[in-house]
């Protein structure tokens, strides 16, 4: 009775290793070139380009909804994520976005993981419009002059960050 207790405690303890965190299959041409290609692959592996889409579309503060056919989007299980310790880019924003630790527990890591993929969407849509708007350009290339140009743009706007705008309660 007690090791059938254990097991399944076990179980459900360990059931956000199989929470799915999706992309839009319709990104598949940047995974293609940011990822695959050794002449223009800029990250390693194709959870590394999501994590870095997630960042950028909250740095462009664009969260953009997924599809809603499965067929539309392509998974990786939190897991994977994990394994490198990367989960904690999407927990980061999960309490960036709430402000509260409590998107931390298993009962709300959906919820969670739904904010990094809107964001990882969102910055995948912008690096797409740009790699369109630049069709010559190599996307480091891109990259450089778009951050560059935000940097800029901050400045000019003097958008400073404030320690009170990170606080998150626990």
């Amino acid at each position: 009775m007690i090791t059938n207790q254990v097991s399944k405690e076990k179980t459900s303890e360990d059931a956000w290793r199989n929470i799915q965190v999706n992309r839009d299959r319709k990104f598949e041409h940047l995974v293609k070139d940011l990822v695959d290609s050794p002449d223009t692959a800029l990250f390693r592996f194709n959870k590394d380009l999501m994590i870095f889409g997630a960042m950028l579309g909250y740095n462009f503060e664009y969260r953009k909804p997924l599809p809603t056919k499965s067929e539309d989007m392509i998974q990786i299980t939190l897991q994977t994520y994990r394994n490198t310790e990367d989960d904690g880019y999407i927990y980061l924003l999960g309490m960036l976005e709430n402000r509260h630790a409590t998107c931390l527990k298993n009962e709300n890591l959906s919820e969670t993981v739904k904010i990094f993929e809107e964001y990882c969407n969102g910055g995948l849509d912008l690096l797409n419009d740009w790699k369109a708007e630049y069709p010559t350009k190599k996307m480091t290339e891109i990259l450089m002059e778009k951050i560059a140009e935000h940097t800029q743009n901050m400045q000019t706007n003097h958008q400073n960050v404030s320690n009170e705008d990170l606080e998150i309660n626990f």
